[in-house]
């Protein structure tokens, strides 16, 4: 079959050999109810960009998690969790725990806390799912790594640069981050980018549903 990833000279098709079949038990679901629906297609509940639309969602319709980001506030840093789903789940230290059944053994997971390694350089986790879509000029600054990719993001640096309104003030939830990421490398706080803007408390969440309301329509 053709698969289409995104290259830096942009996307190209590749062909792609199937070389595991999945069922839907293999994966954490929700069948949606009308209650799920009304939900999802409320003003602010959902940030979207690409893949099924809202409107087309129906009751029965099953929703399959790939990829989720956890954070806890349980330091002043916080702690960031990734999981994403996989065929071919890892176990390197083969001490899986026998309590955990399908279909949560087909997931992996990777955690962030730090931005800087012990080697000066910066700590690289992302979630394959959510991260290596993003490419080109989306970041605010590139980091030490030098490179733009969703591939070289720490979920730490991403989300400690937080903050009302958006770099670009688009209301418009679908350009609104453009400019406003960190991909990788330290964040103190104090950066120039914090100017006039409200630090939200690494919560990206609280940007979009403040952003995408009518009354703010871009202002500052």
């Amino acid at each position: 079959m053709k698969y289409v990833v995104y290259a830096e000279d942009g996307p190209k098709e590749i062909d792609v050999t199937a070389s595991k079949v999945v069922t839907i038990d293999d994966f954490y679901t929700i069948k949606l109810t009308t209650n799920d629906i009304a939900f999802i297609r409320g003003p602010g509940n959902i940030f979207q960009i690409g893949g099924i639309q809202v409107k087309d969602l129906r009751v029965g319709d099953y929703l399959l998690l790939v990829g989720i980001h956890v954070a806890t506030v349980e330091w002043s840093e916080w702690t960031w969790q990734t999981f994403w789903w996989s065929p071919f789940p890892e176990d390197p230290y083969g001490a899986r725990d026998p309590k955990i059944k399908t279909p949560f053994t087909n997931y992996n997971m990777a955690s962030a806390y730090y931005m800087i390694g012990k080697d000066k350089k910066p700590h690289v986790t992302f979630n394959p799912h959510l991260e290596t879509p993003i490419v080109g000029p989306i970041y605010m600054d590139s980091g030490i790594s030098g490179k733009d990719h969703g591939s070289e993001s720490n979920c730490m640096s991403c989300h400690h640069v937080a903050a009302f309104p958006t770099v670009n003030g688009d209301p418009s939830l679908a350009n609104a981050l453009l400019g406003s990421y960190k991909a990788n490398g330290d964040v103190t706080g104090n950066e120039q980018f914090f100017r006039n803007r409200v630090n939200t408390h690494n919560m990206w969440g609280m940007v979009l549903g403040l952003q995408g309301q009518k009354e703010y329509a871009g202002k500052r």
